[in-house]
């Protein structure tokens, strides 16, 4: 077993669920915001991978919002985004190889959540 999997202390599901990153950063201010397809998730963190990771460092917070998949029952309820605050832990290589015709490098970056996800 790693070093990693000994740490966590929540399941992790591999499940493709978009999720919006927003931090403060750069000139002035500036919030930049994206979205990403998480490569999977738990109730402690998450772990994503994109071309944009020159965005977060080691140790930065952001503001993050899990999009549910559509179902009748969530919008029902009002339940399509989870919220809360999390910890950039690492940036590390991709795990997964570039797709073809990739010309930027793409990196995974390791969450942890500073409260549990709220519906919102």
């Amino acid at each position: 077993m790693s070093a990693i999997s000994e740490k966590r202390s929540s399941l992790r599901l591999s499940i493709p669920l978009r999720m919006e990153i927003e931090k403060v950063g750069g000139e002035q201010g500036k919030r930049f915001k994206i979205e990403v397809i998480l490569s999977d998730i738990s109730a402690g963190g998450a772990y994503l991978e994109t071309d944009r990771w020159q965005l977060f460092d080691v140790g930065t917070t952001v503001d993050v919002t899990v999009r549910l998949p559509p179902s009748p029952s969530y919008e029902a309820l009002g339940l399509l985004k989870l919220r809360t605050s999390a910890t950039v832990l690492r940036i590390q290589p991709a795990a997964a190889p570039p797709a073809e015709g990739d010309r930027l490098e793409r990196r995974g970056v390791a969450i942890e959540f500073n409260r549990p996800l709220s519906f919102t």
